[in-house]
């Protein structure tokens, strides 16, 4: 391993002067060259002694840097309001997606048929859910206390075995709903029925007479319930074969 000092002008050194540390201070500023390896042994390198220059372009591999050891400080900066991702649709070098890249990228992209943007919110146009949208499955309750969730159906089939108490549920994004529920009769024919509201709302009854059921041995009658504000609306449809 060849090793190159430059020396100071006007320092005699000889073939057996031995470089210990007051030696090489005479020197001055001495600089060291080290060409080819280094065999059988280990070479120090003080701290603050490798610059820039001193490491050859490209040279530095990712199995010379620790797992985790790149902190968000030593990355590059950002553009503003954006993220790091890949939309390119294969693998590639990450960039930094804008929030309309982002949105395409994770499907929110508004259609602008049934939902559109307002300011920053995405919300679904008006008079863009059609019927085939709203939940129509029926719900079915034999129980003497149902609760009938608007939310969760809009058509309810109630048979209860004993006088029954209803409790109509309208949510507060269940305004201007309408709610379809049949009431049957045992085969008594002799139950009686009452309908509340939920959430302080008041039930308004047509011509403000609240209905009966109608008696006999496994008759039915539907009543439809409308939410308007505070109140909520019915109607009775009386006297069906069930």
């Amino acid at each position: 391993m060849p090793l190159f000092v430059n020396v100071t002008p006007g320092t005699t050194i000889s073939s057996t002067t031995t470089l210990s540390a007051s030696t090489l201070n005479l020197l001055g500023t001495p600089t060291v060259n080290i060409t080819g390896t280094i065999d059988g042994g280990t070479l120090t390198i003080g701290s603050n002694s490798v610059n820039s220059d001193a490491i050859q372009n490209l040279a530095v591999t990712t199995g010379k840097v620790a797992d985790n050891a790149v902190t968000n400080a030593k990355r590059a900066t950002m553009a503003a309001n954006s993220i790091k991702g890949n939309n390119t649709g294969s693998s590639a070098t990450p960039v930094d997606l804008t929030v309309a890249q982002t949105k395409t990228l994770l499907s929110l992209v508004p259609d602008e048929t049934t939902i559109e943007t307002s300011g920053t919110t995405i919300r679904l146009k008006d008079n863009s859910v059609t019927s085939a949208k709203l939940s129509t499955a029926p719900q079915t309750s034999s129980s003497t206390t149902p609760t009938v969730n608007v939310g969760t159906s809009l058509t309810w089939d109630l048979t209860p075995s004993g006088n029954v108490a209803v409790t109509l549920t309208f949510g507060a994004n269940d305004d201007g709903k309408t709610v379809l529920v049949k009431v049957k009769q045992t085969a008594g024919g002799t139950l009686t029925a009452t309908f509340s509201a939920s959430g302080g709302k008041t039930m308004q009854w047509q011509a403000g007479s609240t209905p009966t059921l109608t008696t006999g041995a496994n008759k039915a009658d539907l009543f439809v319930f409308t939410c308007i504000g505070s109140n909520v609306y019915g109607k009775q449809i009386a006297n069906f074969n069930a």
